[in-house]
Protein backbone atom coordinates (compact mmCIF):
# COMPACT_ATOMS: atom_id res chain seq x y z
CA UNK A 1 0.00 0.00 0.00
CA UNK A 2 1.04 3.30 -0.51
CA UNK A 3 2.11 5.86 1.47
CA UNK A 4 0.02 8.97 0.82
CA UNK A 5 1.49 11.07 3.24
CA UNK A 6 0.11 12.76 6.02
CA UNK A 7 -3.17 13.48 6.21
CA UNK A 8 -4.43 17.31 5.60
CA UNK A 9 -2.23 17.10 2.65
CA UNK A 10 -3.45 19.26 -0.21
CA UNK A 11 -3.40 18.92 -3.68
CA UNK A 12 -1.82 21.50 -5.90
CA UNK A 13 -3.17 21.59 -9.23
CA UNK A 14 -2.17 24.12 -12.12
CA UNK A 15 -4.99 26.58 -13.72
CA UNK A 16 -5.04 24.09 -16.59
CA UNK A 17 -5.87 20.95 -14.40
CA UNK A 18 -8.25 22.97 -12.36
CA UNK A 19 -10.22 23.82 -15.27
CA UNK A 20 -10.48 20.40 -16.80
CA UNK A 21 -11.94 19.66 -13.46
CA UNK A 22 -14.31 22.08 -13.46
CA UNK A 23 -15.11 21.18 -16.98
CA UNK A 24 -15.73 17.68 -16.34
CA UNK A 25 -18.11 18.22 -13.00
CA UNK A 26 -19.86 21.01 -15.88
CA UNK A 27 -20.30 18.10 -18.17
CA UNK A 28 -21.27 15.60 -15.80
CA UNK A 29 -23.98 17.55 -14.09
CA UNK A 30 -25.25 17.88 -17.57
CA UNK A 31 -24.97 15.40 -19.39
CA UNK A 32 -25.42 12.89 -16.27
CA UNK A 33 -26.28 9.49 -17.52
CA UNK A 34 -27.63 10.31 -21.21
CA UNK A 35 -24.04 9.53 -22.61
CA UNK A 36 -24.74 5.87 -22.45
CA UNK A 37 -20.93 5.85 -20.75
CA UNK A 38 -19.40 7.00 -23.70
CA UNK A 39 -18.53 10.54 -23.50
CA UNK A 40 -20.18 13.23 -26.32
CA UNK A 41 -17.50 14.56 -28.61
CA UNK A 42 -17.52 18.40 -28.00
CA UNK A 43 -20.25 18.62 -31.00
CA UNK A 44 -22.41 16.07 -29.53
CA UNK A 45 -22.02 17.98 -25.94
CA UNK A 46 -22.86 21.58 -27.36
CA UNK A 47 -25.85 19.78 -29.56
CA UNK A 48 -26.90 18.21 -26.41
CA UNK A 49 -26.62 21.56 -24.51
CA UNK A 50 -28.37 23.45 -27.24
CA UNK A 51 -31.19 20.83 -27.74
CA UNK A 52 -31.37 18.69 -24.60
CA UNK A 53 -30.67 20.76 -21.99
CA UNK A 54 -33.68 23.23 -22.66
CA UNK A 55 -36.47 20.06 -22.56
CA UNK A 56 -34.80 18.97 -19.05
CA UNK A 57 -34.58 22.52 -17.42
CA UNK A 58 -38.23 22.89 -17.99
CA UNK A 59 -39.82 19.54 -17.17
CA UNK A 60 -37.94 20.13 -13.73
CA UNK A 61 -39.19 23.33 -13.44
CA UNK A 62 -42.90 22.23 -14.21
CA UNK A 63 -42.46 19.11 -12.04
CA UNK A 64 -41.61 21.81 -9.03
CA UNK A 65 -44.56 24.12 -9.82
CA UNK A 66 -46.78 21.10 -9.65
CA UNK A 67 -45.41 19.76 -6.46
CA UNK A 68 -45.66 23.11 -4.67
CA UNK A 69 -49.32 23.11 -6.19
CA UNK A 70 -49.63 19.16 -4.68
CA UNK A 71 -48.46 20.34 -1.80
CA UNK A 72 -51.06 23.38 -1.47
CA UNK A 73 -53.89 21.54 -2.54
CA UNK A 74 -53.39 19.20 0.28
CA UNK A 75 -52.85 21.24 2.82
CA UNK A 76 -56.02 22.86 2.01
CA UNK A 77 -57.70 19.01 1.53
CA UNK A 78 -56.67 18.10 4.89
CA UNK A 79 -57.82 21.43 7.16
CA UNK A 80 -61.41 20.74 5.47
CA UNK A 81 -61.20 16.56 6.24
CA UNK A 82 -60.42 17.79 9.57
CA UNK A 83 -63.35 20.73 9.38
CA UNK A 84 -65.56 18.20 8.08
CA UNK A 85 -65.06 15.50 10.84
CA UNK A 86 -65.51 18.06 13.71
CA UNK A 87 -68.39 19.39 12.09
CA UNK A 88 -69.98 15.62 11.85
CA UNK A 89 -69.05 14.84 15.16
CA UNK A 90 -70.85 17.77 16.89
CA UNK A 91 -74.16 17.04 14.70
Amino acid sequence: MANRGPPGERIHLGQNAARSIDEYWEYTRIVGGDDGGKTFTPEEYERYKREVLPMVIYKKKHLALKKRQLKQFWGQLKIFIFERDCITEYM
